[in-house]
Protein backbone atom coordinates (compact mmCIF):
# COMPACT_ATOMS: atom_id res chain seq x y z
CA UNK A 1 0.00 0.00 0.00
CA UNK A 2 1.19 3.60 -0.69
CA UNK A 3 -0.11 5.83 2.16
CA UNK A 4 -1.80 9.25 1.21
CA UNK A 5 -0.14 12.26 0.79
CA UNK A 6 -1.14 15.70 1.57
CA UNK A 7 -0.92 19.16 1.44
CA UNK A 8 -2.21 22.62 2.77
CA UNK A 9 -4.26 24.94 0.98
CA UNK A 10 -5.56 28.12 2.28
CA UNK A 11 -6.27 26.72 5.40
CA UNK A 12 -7.60 23.26 4.84
CA UNK A 13 -5.68 19.75 4.45
CA UNK A 14 -5.96 18.00 0.69
CA UNK A 15 -4.95 14.61 0.63
CA UNK A 16 -5.05 11.65 -2.11
CA UNK A 17 -6.54 8.22 -0.73
CA UNK A 18 -3.68 5.75 -0.62
CA UNK A 19 -3.32 3.06 -3.03
CA UNK A 20 -3.19 -0.75 -2.99
CA UNK A 21 -1.09 -2.62 -5.22
CA UNK A 22 -0.90 -6.23 -5.63
CA UNK A 23 2.44 -7.72 -6.38
CA UNK A 24 2.25 -11.82 -7.75
CA UNK A 25 5.32 -13.81 -8.96
CA UNK A 26 6.81 -13.00 -11.69
CA UNK A 27 8.79 -15.62 -14.07
CA UNK A 28 12.30 -15.51 -14.46
CA UNK A 29 13.64 -13.05 -17.29
CA UNK A 30 15.64 -15.49 -19.70
CA UNK A 31 19.04 -14.32 -20.76
CA UNK A 32 20.24 -16.87 -22.36
CA UNK A 33 22.33 -16.92 -25.77
CA UNK A 34 19.43 -16.32 -27.84
CA UNK A 35 16.36 -14.01 -27.40
CA UNK A 36 13.37 -14.99 -30.18
CA UNK A 37 15.64 -16.97 -32.38
CA UNK A 38 18.42 -13.78 -32.54
CA UNK A 39 22.04 -14.10 -30.97
CA UNK A 40 23.82 -11.54 -29.45
CA UNK A 41 26.12 -11.58 -32.30
CA UNK A 42 23.79 -10.70 -34.56
CA UNK A 43 22.46 -7.90 -32.19
CA UNK A 44 26.10 -6.84 -32.18
CA UNK A 45 25.99 -6.46 -35.81
CA UNK A 46 23.04 -3.94 -35.75
CA UNK A 47 23.54 -2.33 -32.65
CA UNK A 48 27.17 -1.16 -31.25
CA UNK A 49 29.29 1.32 -29.49
CA UNK A 50 32.66 2.90 -31.37
CA UNK A 51 35.40 4.60 -29.13
CA UNK A 52 37.52 6.95 -31.41
CA UNK A 53 40.50 8.87 -30.80
CA UNK A 54 41.65 12.13 -32.91
CA UNK A 55 45.37 11.20 -32.42
CA UNK A 56 46.90 8.02 -30.94
CA UNK A 57 50.81 9.55 -30.69
CA UNK A 58 51.40 12.19 -28.70
CA UNK A 59 53.42 14.41 -26.35
CA UNK A 60 53.16 14.53 -22.49
CA UNK A 61 50.42 16.86 -21.51
CA UNK A 62 49.23 17.01 -25.13
CA UNK A 63 45.36 16.69 -25.83
CA UNK A 64 44.20 14.06 -27.10
CA UNK A 65 40.31 13.67 -27.35
CA UNK A 66 37.91 10.75 -27.34
CA UNK A 67 34.34 10.18 -28.57
CA UNK A 68 31.74 7.74 -28.26
CA UNK A 69 29.43 7.01 -30.91
CA UNK A 70 26.06 4.73 -30.98
CA UNK A 71 25.46 2.85 -34.20
CA UNK A 72 22.36 1.11 -34.31
CA UNK A 73 19.95 -0.41 -37.18
CA UNK A 74 17.11 -0.90 -34.04
CA UNK A 75 15.05 0.56 -32.12
CA UNK A 76 15.93 1.43 -29.00
CA UNK A 77 13.07 0.80 -26.73
CA UNK A 78 13.74 3.35 -23.71
CA UNK A 79 16.35 5.18 -21.87
CA UNK A 80 19.75 3.50 -21.57
CA UNK A 81 21.53 2.88 -18.28
CA UNK A 82 25.16 3.81 -17.58
CA UNK A 83 26.73 0.45 -16.68
CA UNK A 84 30.40 1.56 -16.28
CA UNK A 85 32.12 4.79 -17.13
CA UNK A 86 35.72 4.26 -19.07
CA UNK A 87 38.77 5.24 -16.71
CA UNK A 88 41.25 7.73 -17.67
CA UNK A 89 44.05 6.39 -15.61
CA UNK A 90 47.55 8.39 -16.47
CA UNK A 91 45.20 11.15 -17.85
CA UNK A 92 43.80 14.79 -16.90
CA UNK A 93 40.08 14.42 -18.10
CA UNK A 94 37.53 17.21 -19.00
CA UNK A 95 34.10 16.90 -20.15
CA UNK A 96 33.24 18.10 -23.55
CA UNK A 97 30.11 19.22 -23.99
CA UNK A 98 27.39 16.71 -25.55
CA UNK A 99 23.40 17.03 -25.58
CA UNK A 100 21.31 15.17 -22.66
CA UNK A 101 19.48 14.28 -25.93
CA UNK A 102 20.96 12.33 -28.52
CA UNK A 103 20.15 13.81 -31.65
CA UNK A 104 21.22 10.58 -34.49
CA UNK A 105 22.11 11.30 -37.70
CA UNK A 106 22.69 8.81 -40.67
CA UNK A 107 26.19 7.03 -41.39
CA UNK A 108 26.93 4.13 -44.45
CA UNK A 109 29.66 1.44 -42.66
CA UNK A 110 30.58 -1.63 -44.42
CA UNK A 111 27.76 -1.70 -46.52
CA UNK A 112 25.13 -1.00 -44.30
CA UNK A 113 23.19 2.28 -43.30
CA UNK A 114 22.92 3.02 -39.35
CA UNK A 115 21.49 5.85 -37.34
CA UNK A 116 24.32 7.45 -35.35
CA UNK A 117 24.19 9.46 -32.07
CA UNK A 118 27.34 10.95 -29.99
CA UNK A 119 27.46 9.50 -26.59
CA UNK A 120 30.05 11.35 -25.25
CA UNK A 121 33.26 13.44 -25.49
CA UNK A 122 36.28 13.55 -23.37
CA UNK A 123 39.70 15.99 -23.81
CA UNK A 124 42.49 13.81 -22.35
CA UNK A 125 45.74 14.95 -21.25
CA UNK A 126 48.36 12.62 -20.71
CA UNK A 127 50.23 12.87 -17.13
CA UNK A 128 53.10 10.12 -17.98
CA UNK A 129 55.28 8.83 -20.65
CA UNK A 130 54.24 5.50 -22.15
CA UNK A 131 51.10 3.10 -23.81
CA UNK A 132 48.45 4.53 -22.03
CA UNK A 133 45.03 2.53 -22.18
CA UNK A 134 41.24 3.94 -21.40
CA UNK A 135 38.93 1.24 -20.88
CA UNK A 136 35.74 0.64 -22.44
CA UNK A 137 32.23 2.03 -22.10
CA UNK A 138 29.42 -0.06 -20.56
CA UNK A 139 25.90 0.51 -21.47
CA UNK A 140 22.21 -1.61 -20.72
CA UNK A 141 20.22 -0.52 -24.04
CA UNK A 142 16.53 -1.86 -23.92
CA UNK A 143 16.35 -2.55 -27.63
CA UNK A 144 12.84 -3.67 -29.70
CA UNK A 145 13.74 -7.33 -30.68
CA UNK A 146 11.31 -9.32 -33.14
CA UNK A 147 9.21 -12.09 -32.46
CA UNK A 148 10.51 -15.24 -33.92
CA UNK A 149 8.30 -15.94 -37.72
CA UNK A 150 11.15 -16.94 -40.14
CA UNK A 151 14.39 -17.91 -38.34
CA UNK A 152 15.86 -17.71 -41.61
CA UNK A 153 15.02 -14.19 -42.38
CA UNK A 154 14.38 -12.37 -38.67
CA UNK A 155 15.98 -9.45 -39.38
CA UNK A 156 14.43 -8.79 -43.17
CA UNK A 157 11.70 -9.35 -41.65
CA UNK A 158 11.57 -6.94 -38.78
CA UNK A 159 12.93 -4.16 -40.83
CA UNK A 160 10.23 -4.54 -42.99
CA UNK A 161 7.50 -5.55 -40.63
CA UNK A 162 4.83 -2.63 -40.32
CA UNK A 163 3.68 -3.53 -37.17
CA UNK A 164 6.25 -3.93 -35.39
CA UNK A 165 5.46 -7.11 -33.70
CA UNK A 166 8.75 -7.24 -31.42
CA UNK A 167 9.58 -7.74 -27.00
CA UNK A 168 12.07 -5.65 -25.36
CA UNK A 169 15.47 -7.34 -25.08
CA UNK A 170 18.29 -5.42 -22.70
CA UNK A 171 21.30 -5.77 -24.47
CA UNK A 172 24.49 -4.71 -22.90
CA UNK A 173 26.97 -2.90 -25.29
CA UNK A 174 30.71 -2.32 -24.56
CA UNK A 175 32.53 -0.12 -26.75
CA UNK A 176 36.48 -0.69 -27.68
CA UNK A 177 39.18 -0.10 -26.24
CA UNK A 178 41.77 2.56 -27.21
CA UNK A 179 45.19 3.07 -26.57
CA UNK A 180 47.23 6.30 -26.41
CA UNK A 181 51.22 6.25 -27.12
CA UNK A 182 52.82 9.24 -25.42
CA UNK A 183 55.99 10.27 -25.57
CA UNK A 184 58.40 12.11 -23.15
CA UNK A 185 58.99 16.31 -23.90
CA UNK A 186 62.17 16.71 -25.58
CA UNK A 187 64.77 17.35 -22.90
CA UNK A 188 67.23 19.46 -25.76
CA UNK A 189 66.99 22.77 -25.10
CA UNK A 190 64.69 23.20 -22.22
CA UNK A 191 64.33 26.34 -20.41
CA UNK A 192 64.88 26.31 -17.12
CA UNK A 193 61.22 28.38 -16.21
CA UNK A 194 59.74 25.20 -18.11
CA UNK A 195 57.48 23.97 -15.42
CA UNK A 196 55.17 21.54 -17.75
CA UNK A 197 53.14 24.05 -19.97
CA UNK A 198 52.25 22.41 -23.26
CA UNK A 199 49.74 23.98 -25.94
CA UNK A 200 49.71 27.61 -27.10
CA UNK A 201 49.75 30.46 -24.39
CA UNK A 202 50.28 34.22 -23.86
CA UNK A 203 51.66 35.04 -20.63
CA UNK A 204 51.48 38.90 -18.54
CA UNK A 205 52.46 40.52 -15.58
CA UNK A 206 51.35 43.61 -13.46
CA UNK A 207 51.18 45.54 -10.22
CA UNK A 208 48.55 47.49 -9.52
CA UNK A 209 50.94 50.68 -8.62
CA UNK A 210 54.29 51.63 -8.95
CA UNK A 211 54.69 53.92 -6.38
CA UNK A 212 53.78 52.99 -2.61
CA UNK A 213 54.75 53.60 0.89
CA UNK A 214 56.44 51.12 3.37
CA UNK A 215 54.21 48.59 4.58
CA UNK A 216 51.13 49.03 2.04
CA UNK A 217 50.22 46.47 -0.08
CA UNK A 218 51.04 46.07 -3.81
CA UNK A 219 49.27 43.43 -5.72
CA UNK A 220 51.42 41.44 -8.23
CA UNK A 221 49.01 39.70 -10.72
CA UNK A 222 50.52 36.55 -13.45
CA UNK A 223 47.67 36.19 -16.07
CA UNK A 224 48.65 32.84 -18.62
CA UNK A 225 45.74 32.60 -21.47
CA UNK A 226 45.85 30.29 -24.21
CA UNK A 227 44.91 26.01 -25.21
CA UNK A 228 46.16 23.32 -23.80
CA UNK A 229 46.74 21.64 -20.26
CA UNK A 230 45.81 25.00 -18.34
CA UNK A 231 44.32 22.59 -15.06
CA UNK A 232 47.80 21.42 -15.01
CA UNK A 233 49.77 24.56 -15.47
CA UNK A 234 52.16 25.66 -12.43
CA UNK A 235 53.06 29.25 -12.30
CA UNK A 236 55.75 30.84 -12.81
CA UNK A 237 58.46 31.32 -10.49
CA UNK A 238 60.23 34.91 -9.59
CA UNK A 239 62.03 36.79 -7.39
CA UNK A 240 61.61 39.89 -5.47
CA UNK A 241 63.88 42.19 -3.79
CA UNK A 242 64.99 42.14 -0.08
CA UNK A 243 62.55 44.29 1.73
CA UNK A 244 59.89 42.39 0.15
CA UNK A 245 57.24 39.91 1.94
CA UNK A 246 55.07 37.55 -0.42
CA UNK A 247 51.66 36.26 0.43
CA UNK A 248 49.79 32.62 -0.69
CA UNK A 249 48.24 33.59 -4.32
CA UNK A 250 45.21 33.65 -5.03
CA UNK A 251 44.16 31.39 -8.02
CA UNK A 252 41.52 32.10 -10.00
CA UNK A 253 40.81 29.73 -13.47
CA UNK A 254 38.35 29.66 -16.13
CA UNK A 255 37.83 26.74 -18.57
CA UNK A 256 35.82 26.98 -21.78
CA UNK A 257 35.33 23.47 -22.66
CA UNK A 258 34.82 23.37 -26.38
CA UNK A 259 36.68 21.47 -29.06
CA UNK A 260 40.00 21.94 -27.66
CA UNK A 261 40.13 22.80 -24.03
CA UNK A 262 40.73 26.36 -23.65
CA UNK A 263 40.78 29.24 -20.74
CA UNK A 264 42.99 31.18 -18.51
CA UNK A 265 45.08 30.74 -15.25
CA UNK A 266 45.41 34.22 -12.97
CA UNK A 267 47.38 34.55 -10.01
CA UNK A 268 47.77 37.52 -7.38
CA UNK A 269 49.95 38.01 -4.89
CA UNK A 270 50.24 40.49 -2.04
CA UNK A 271 53.01 41.99 -1.95
CA UNK A 272 54.10 44.37 1.09
CA UNK A 273 57.18 46.79 1.39
CA UNK A 274 59.17 46.58 4.15
CA UNK A 275 61.97 49.18 3.58
CA UNK A 276 61.51 52.48 1.72
CA UNK A 277 64.28 53.00 -1.71
CA UNK A 278 63.55 52.02 -5.40
CA UNK A 279 62.80 48.66 -6.00
CA UNK A 280 63.05 46.53 -9.21
CA UNK A 281 61.36 43.15 -9.52
CA UNK A 282 63.39 41.04 -12.28
CA UNK A 283 61.59 40.29 -15.47
CA UNK A 284 59.33 36.70 -14.73
CA UNK A 285 59.56 34.52 -17.53
CA UNK A 286 56.83 31.56 -18.53
CA UNK A 287 58.10 28.56 -21.00
CA UNK A 288 55.89 26.33 -22.64
CA UNK A 289 56.17 23.31 -25.26
CA UNK A 290 54.61 24.94 -28.58
CA UNK A 291 52.84 21.53 -29.16
CA UNK A 292 52.40 22.94 -33.59
CA UNK A 293 55.97 24.27 -33.59
CA UNK A 294 57.32 21.07 -31.47
CA UNK A 295 59.72 23.70 -29.36
CA UNK A 296 59.81 25.83 -26.22
CA UNK A 297 58.71 29.15 -26.37
CA UNK A 298 59.45 31.15 -23.47
CA UNK A 299 57.50 34.71 -22.87
CA UNK A 300 59.23 37.96 -20.78
CA UNK A 301 57.65 40.12 -18.89
CA UNK A 302 58.42 43.76 -18.43
CA UNK A 303 60.39 44.87 -15.38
Amino acid sequence: TIGSASIEYLGTSISTKPISITVTKGAPKQRDDKTSGVSEADIADNLFIRASIDKNRVYQGEQVTVTYKLYTRLNIAAQMAVDKLPQYQGFWAEELGTSQNISFTTEVLNGKQYKVGLLKRAALFPTQTGKLEVTPFELTIPIQIPKKKNPNNIWDDFFGDPFGRAEIYEYKATSNIVNVDVLALPQNNQPASFRGAVGRYDFSASIDKSVTKTNEPISLKLKITGTGNIKLLELPDFELPNGFEKYDPKINEKLERGGKISGSKEAEYLLIPRIAGSREIPPIEFSYFDIEKKSYQTISSKT
